[in-house]
């Protein structure tokens, strides 16, 4: 027996439908918006799923759009941790990369979820200095062009 998420669907705010994966080794869970949404040119708006869910203990999700999503409405799904504790409803939150309105329909496919093991690390002061590595502090661009 796999890992198990619980769900509930808000029916009365929204029409739901559970994520679906296209394919079963599918990093994603494809989410689907509940409800029509107009989102203005150059703006920020969170798209309702009327889904809330509980993660696995041992899991968290984040949310990221589909490689449709910006190619078929110009539109940016802003990446979001979902901890594993949250309760509340699952959102897509978007950009419009556009000058122009994007009218989203009910069920349009627009992110995903992604589902993670957390990794239980302690943290150790280094007071005599971090370990030696090739990169060291080069930083951004360090690796070429």
């Amino acid at each position: 027996m796999g890992n198990i998420i619980m769900y509930n669907l808000d029916i009365k705010s929204g029409q739901p439908i559970l994520p679906t994966q296209a394919y079963n080794n599918d990093a994603g869970w494809d989410l689907y918006t509940s409800r029509s949404a107009i989102i203005p040119p150059f703006s920020f708006v969170d798209i309702h799923t009327d889904i809330t869910i509980s993660l696995p203990h041992d899991t968290w999700g984040m949310i990221m759009g589909r490689s449709s999503t910006v190619r078929r409405y110009g539109l940016r799904v802003e990446s979001a941790v979902i901890d594993s504790g949250y309760r509340g409803e699952i959102f897509i939150g978007v950009w419009n990369l556009t000058n122009k309105e994007q009218n989203i329909k009910l069920s349009t496919r627009l992110g995903q979820l992604i589902i993670l093991p957390i990794i239980c690390v302690t943290w150790e002061n280094a007071c005599n200095g971090l370990s030696k590595s090739t990169r060291s502090v080069k930083g951004f661009g360090s690796s070429g062009e």
